[in-house]
């Protein structure tokens, strides 16, 4: 996730204010895609530009009441090979969440 200035870092999700940064990141070719802790939310990236190019909430997989106190956020995200499919989980999660982003 590069910024417009060419540095890593959570600036490159523009988000206000900067208290979440990048988790887990499939850097899949065109887009990526990568978790945002400490939140429930996954955004595609254009790998060219850094820019948010889409989010997708994905606290219903994992429901809050069902999740331990502490770090209970999803911190990781992989392609499928060969789909346009993802893995999906949290350190402390039980499962792993195989899932397709629909527009």
């Amino acid at each position: 996730m590069r910024s417009s200035a060419g540095r890593w870092g959570p600036s490159a999700l523009r988000l206000a204010p900067v208290r979440h940064f990048p988790g887990g990141c499939s850097a899949t070719g065109s887009p990526s895609w990568a978790t945002v802790f400490p939140t429930d939310t996954i955004v595609r990236l254009d790998p060219t530009t850094g820019t948010v190019t889409a989010t997708a909430d994905v606290g219903g997989l994992y429901p809050d009441a069902e999740r331990p106190p502490r770090e209970g956020t999803p911190n990781g995200i992989a392609a499928v090979p060969g789909t346009d499919e993802f893995l999906v989980t949290g350190k402390p999660w039980p499962h792993i969440f195989r899932v397709r982003f629909l527009r």
